[in-house]
């Protein structure tokens, strides 16, 4: 079986999982690879489809004519793409599996790979699909009806562009035979509660990790001195793909969290950005660390063992990379009990489910997993390499090629 994953470039929280999902299947011996338009990374084994500069102009060119349409504004407006239809890997490819396209495959080539009569699957890494261009709605839902007079773009029309662009998904998608994977049960149910795939199939596959890289260390007190840390505080950790600037992660709530700890003993750790600004409205008796954008699985590793708490404060987020990181090294997660973090965390056993964005009980959530940390954890670990192991996630994707 001959296996190929679409995605528009290597680099990010669904790319991670992407790899991921593509490592499960070689390891369990399909023929398996991942096809891009834009490499990024020096570290990814991807193949690129855009491989002359002629290629690359006219995609460049169809992205900026995106942009013009959306006039800037933060939703995914995909009128114009790529035909890749045509080419070769995808030709020779048994299965497709098209995971975040957006700015790369428009919805017209979407029902051009779908002629090609293979089956085709597709994974909702967050909620773009089913939505008139927004990669989370901020519980708005109007994508269960029709999107149009879009809270993000401030819109007062009923026909504005995010109308439009949840119509042409419609059409396309109501005469498409693509099967939906969906990583939480979250999204599951918000997709069939859309106009847009309540008549299609949707199968629950959970993200993988490999758990034999993600791993409980036995050596955390020289992982500490490699850190160059003092061994008397408790470490809290926090991270994320543009951890301080995205306001759905949840950078915020941390903040105010923090005002309720007593921080005497703590120390906070903040990876995936290198903004020390964000110093300025954090507690001043804190110590800080920014360990800036980490590309090191292995140093990612020890920064989750070195951990007490791994705190996740997301406003949206479907199945979290972090999180299943975290947990599969034994360093149980504070999250508010939103979108699938109460598939990955067991309250009060492998973490903490804080009420939704309520600071104090992150607060609470946060000193009771650091007073029950090595407990915790264990259980954070079982979990994971009972339900999200390459093997066990293989097995579900080959169930329904």
């Amino acid at each position: 079986m001959n296996v190929v994953h679409i995605s528009t470039t290597d680099c990010g929280g669904a790319f991670r999982a992407t790899e991921r999902i593509n490592d499960a299947l070689v390891h369990y011996g399909i023929d398996s690879k991942i096809i891009v338009r834009t490499k990024k990374s020096p570290k990814s084994d991807v193949c690129v489809i855009i491989d002359s500069p002629i290629k690359s102009f006219f995609s460049k060119t169809k992205n900026f004519m995106n942009l013009i349409l959306a006039k800037g504004l933060p939703i995914f407006c995909d009128y114009f793409g790529t035909d890749i239809s045509k080419m070769i890997d995808v030709q020779n490819a048994d299965v497709i599996v098209l995971h975040s396209v957006s700015n790369f495959i428009s919805y017209k080539e979407l029902g051009k790979i779908c002629d090609l009569g293979k089956p085709v699957l597709y994974v909702m890494h967050d909620m773009s699909i089913f939505t008139g261009g927004c990669i989370y709605d901020n519980y708005c839902e109007k994508y269960r009806e029709r999107c149009g007079k879009c809270p993000v773009l401030h819109s007062n029309h009923e026909k504005d562009i995010t109308y439009y662009n949840q119509k042409i998904k419609k059409e396309i998608i109501s005469k498409s035979k693509i099967k939906f994977i969906a990583p939480s049960r979250w999204i599951a149910e918000c997709s069939k509660n859309s106009s847009v795939l309540k008549e299609k199939d949707v199968f629950i596959i959970p993200n993988s990790i490999d758990t034999n890289i993600f791993n409980i260390a036995n050596n955390k007190t020289q992982i500490i001195r490699e850190f160059g840390f003092k061994p008397c505080k408790k470490n809290i950790l926090f991270g994320a793909t543009r951890a301080t600037e995205n306001p759905i992660k949840g950078f915020k709530y941390l903040c105010k969290a923090l005002e309720f700890i007593n921080l005497a003993d703590k120390r906070l750790l903040i990876f995936g950005n290198e903004d020390n600004a964000v110093k300025e409205i954090l507690p001043r008796d804190l110590e800080i660390h920014f360990m800036g954008n980490i590309n090191d699985d292995k140093k990612l590793v020890q920064l989750y063992n070195l951990a007490d708490v791994f705190v996740a404060p997301s406003r949206q987020e479907n199945y979290p990379g972090t999180v299943l990181e975290a947990s599969s090294c034994g360093t149980p997660t504070v999250a508010f009990s939103i979108g699938g973090m109460p598939e990955i965390i067991s309250h009060r056993n492998s973490g903490y489910l804080a009420q939704p964005f309520e600071a104090r009980d992150l607060a609470f959530g946060i000193q009771y997993c650091v007073e029950h940390s090595e407990k915790m954890g264990s259980k954070a670990r079982e979990h994971i390499v009972e339900n999200n192991t390459y093997n066990v996630i293989a097995e579900k994707y080959l169930a329904w090629f």
